[in-house]
């Protein structure tokens, strides 16, 4: 029986053990970090995260906005009407107005009488209806005004001389 005594180059680097640096390891673990995409949708995220939001709050200021600059022009139209058709006096549209705004921000109402007109108007800061760019908004009001003219009582409507 002859025995083969020689071992295969293959043989020989499965079976020995070299260790290996603590340094090249290292080397080995970072390049492998800069070419590695993990995780690289998590920064795309928190680089566009702040973006986002800033788009979101500046569109629910907006909204705000537009809400309240239609109700203040609904509650000018309704206390003009009142005086122009004559139902109400100018103070007590003005009267009116104050009631159906509410207390919960700081309005400005004016209904004034003038001449064949009636001009209300009411305004309100901007600081008090939006949330999130408040200090920004510095002294700007948001206004709403009518003017209507003042009709006739209908007295002398269809008479014809």
């Amino acid at each position: 029986m002859v025995t083969n005594s020689f071992i295969t180059r293959r043989e020989q680097n499965e079976t020995s053990f070299r260790p290996v640096p603590l340094q090249q390891i290292l080397c080995r673990r970072r390049s492998a970090f800069w070419r590695g995409e993990d995780g690289s949708a998590t920064i795309e995220f928190a680089l566009w995260l702040p973006i986002l939001a800033g788009l979101v709050m500046l569109a629910t200021d907006a909204t705000l906005l537009m809400h309240e600059q239609t109700y203040l022009s609904q509650v000018s139209r309704d206390a003009a009407r009142m005086v122009a058709v004559g139902d109400k006096t100018v103070e007590e549209a003005q009267s009116f107005a104050v009631t159906r705004l509410g207390t919960d921000k700081t309005y400005t109402v004016s209904v004034v009488e003038d001449d064949d007109f009636v001009v209300a108007s009411v305004s309100v800061p901007f600081s008090d209806v939006i949330i999130f760019s408040g200090p920004f908004s510095g002294s700007a009001e948001l206004t709403g005004d009518v003017s209507m003219w003042i009709e006739s009582s209908g007295e002398n409507v269809g008479e014809s001389s």
